[in-house]
């Protein structure tokens, strides 16, 4: 493997820095995948890395177990001591240069947001799908979400809306308004990801594939749209469109109950 390390290496490592040796290997795996027990909330608040909660959901053993061996032994950047790791010199250097230059955006915080961007991003998706084929005068097309929940009150809103030209370009300005103040790359993946009118949305693969990154980074900056999104909206005088669409059931309202 390349001296470079890949970008979920560079989270496991960047936790690993934070623990110190005082945790095992597998409590950081569980805090980057998400497992949603005491001891990982515990320690993701004690060592402070609780932002990274569930930022690698799709991370397999088979990787983990490859990435520790590749930091330990092929890029020197930790030291394996029974179930535990510790980073070297180098390792250190090399997280420095991380909290520099950070591979992870400074929106993301996975257990604030975590569930609540899941329903804001199934809601906002198929809104705009809906939109797009509307506008077309175009009513086939393959819902993108088959949540029974989200496909309900999607159709309730719908009746709501009248006028599809305005909702459309209502939406489209205070989207807009704020993707352009995040990095071009994150926006760029973000709009990707939406489905219209004859303009399937990418996976995490083909944006990997498009904007030459890895499909865990893919994931990331993605994720961190959604999560910058319900934090704007919430700090937002008046609420933004989508933000409506997130904030009108008691499921979401029970995620967000721990915003700022």
């Amino acid at each position: 493997m390349a001296e470079r390390a890949l970008f979920r290496q560079k989270l496991l490592l960047f936790v690993l820095f934070r623990i110190q040796g005082d945790r095992t290997l597998r409590s950081a795996y569980h805090l980057l995948t998400g497992k949603k027990t005491a001891q990982t909330i515990q320690d993701g608040k004690l060592y402070q890395t609780l932002f990274l909660f569930q930022s690698l959901p799709a991370y397999s053993e088979r990787e983990f177990n490859q990435d520790v061996h590749d930091l330990a032994f092929q890029q020197k950047y930790i030291v394996l001591s029974k179930d535990s790791g510790t980073l070297t010199s180098k390792g250190k250097e090399k997280v420095n240069e991380l909290v520099s230059h950070p591979p992870w955006s400074n929106h993301y915080n996975g257990w604030l947001y975590e569930k609540a961007a899941s329903i804001l991003w199934q809601r906002l998706s198929l809104f705009v799908q809906a939109l797009s084929f509307g506008l077309k005068k175009d009513s086939f097309y393959i819902p993108v979400t088959n949540n029974h929940a989200v496909l309900t009150w999607v159709k309730e809103e719908w009746k709501r809306k009248p006028d599809k030209e305005a909702s459309a370009e209502t939406l489209f300005q205070e989207l807009h308004k704020l993707l352009c103040t995040l990095e071009k790359l994150d926006s760029d993946i973000f709009v990707s990801r939406l489905s219209g009118w004859k303009a399937p949305g990418l996976t995490f693969g083909q944006c990997a594939s498009t904007f030459d990154i890895e499909s865990s980074e893919a994931r990331f900056r993605f994720n961190g749209v959604l999560h910058y999104l319900i934090k704007e909206g919430s700090a937002a005088l008046s609420p933004i469109h989508f933000y409506i669409l997130l904030s009108r059931t008691s499921e979401t309202a029970m995620g967000l109950q721990q915003l700022p």
